[in-house]
């Protein structure tokens, strides 16, 4: 059986451009499912006083004579930049050029490492999202732990909240 290629490897060279906010579409796969709109007003000011420090990151999904963006990395601060109604936002763009399968794997990946990796996804969606790796990729909990550069008993506990009755799970995503 052939390896998967590596996400890296799926994906075209880094550019940095200026992109147009109407031509971006969010990650299809994005874990998070809520946005704090404080927390975004707070990014949005810090935006207007000191400029956007860090690019967002799309792939430029190619498909014939069209190409669509979407939202890689950086989605809080694409928000914080419409509240802005500002026009252009600076990004880093990687073409992408494979099947279906592939794309949603690059997405799904995205989505995930940088939202694991900032500690920002609330427990419930953090876990939800390990499920749909472990799902779509055939993965164990180990090898999501490795993907993750997480513990492999975090992402034992993480699941544990998955079975957990819908009243419980939404209190702990509110943190209460």
């Amino acid at each position: 059986m052939a390896k998967e290629k590596r996400i890296g490897d799926l994906l075209g060279p880094e550019q940095f451009r200026q992109i147009t906010m109407e031509v971006l579409r969010p990650n299809p796969h994005q874990p998070r499912k809520t946005f704090d709109e404080k927390g975004l007003r707070r990014l949005a000011s810090s935006i207007e006083e000191g400029g956007q420090i860090q690019p967002i990151m799309v792939v430029e999904r190619v498909q014939g004579s069209r190409s669509i963006m979407y939202i890689a990395v950086g989605e809080r601060r694409v928000r914080a930049h419409k509240l802005l109604k500002r026009i252009r936002i600076g990004a880093i763009v990687r073409r992408f050029g494979g099947n279906d399968s592939e794309f949603d794997r690059v997405m799904r990946w995205y989505g995930l490492v940088e939202n694991v990796d900032r500690e920002n996804l609330d427990p419930i969606e953090q876990a939800h999202a390990y499920a749909e790796l472990m799902e779509t990729e055939g993965l164990t909990q180990g090898q999501v732990a490795e993907l993750c550069h997480v513990d492999p008993m975090q992402v034992s506990v993480y699941m544990g909240l998955i079975v957990l009755e819908e009243s419980l799970q939404r209190a702990i995503a509110a943190r209460l």
